[in-house]
C-alpha cells in the first residue's frame, strides 16, 4: 500500500505485466505445451485484474493511473472479466466496493499486441466500445 500511495502522490502510472510461473499448480492438468500458455497468461491476468478491483485498490487510491498489459491474454478478455465480474457483483454483492467493478475497469488503461483480433475490425471496435 506504500507502494501505491507513493505512485499515487507523484501521478506516476502503475503497470502490470502479468506472468506466472512453472510452479503454479493450476496449470499442471495440461498435457500439451501449447495449452499451458494459450490458458495461463488468460487465466493469471484475469486473476490479476479481478483481485485489484476487488479488493478496493482503486477506490483507495483515485488517483493513481493503472494499466493491464494483455499482450498474450487478450484484449478481448476484458469485456469477459467485466461482464464476470458484474455478474458476481448482481449475486454477492461487493461489501467493499461503492461502485460496480467494471466502472472501476472503465477507468484503466489496457494495452494489447496490435495483431489481435487482425481480420475482425467489428470485434475490436466492439471491445474498445
Amino acid at each position: 500500500m506504500k507502494l501505491y500511495a507513493a505512485l499515487q502522490e507523484r501521478s506516476l502510472p502503475l503497470a502490470f505485466h502479468a506472468a506466472t510461473n512453472w510452479g503454479d499448480q493450476s496449470m499442471h492438468i495440461t498435457n500439451r505445451f501449447i495449452a499451458t500458455p494459450c490458458a495461463r497468461l488468460h487465466l493469471v491476468q484475469h486473476r490479476h485484474l479481478t483481485n485489484w478491483v476487488v479488493n478496493g485498490i482503486p477506490e483507495r487510491f483515485p488517483g493513481l493511473k493503472t494499466r493491464l498489459d494483455r499482450e498474450r491474454a487478450g484484449l478481448g478478455s476484458v469485456p469477459d472479466a467485466a461482464a464476470r465480474q458484474r455478474i458476481h457483483d448482481a449475486q454477492l454483492g461487493s461489501a467493499c466496493l461503492k461502485r460496480k467493478p467494471s466502472d472501476y475497469m472503465r477507468e484503466m488503461f489496457f494495452t494489447t499486441q496490435p495483431m489481435e483480433m487482425i481480420g475482425n475490425q467489428t470485434m475490436l471496435q466492439e471491445t474498445f466500445r
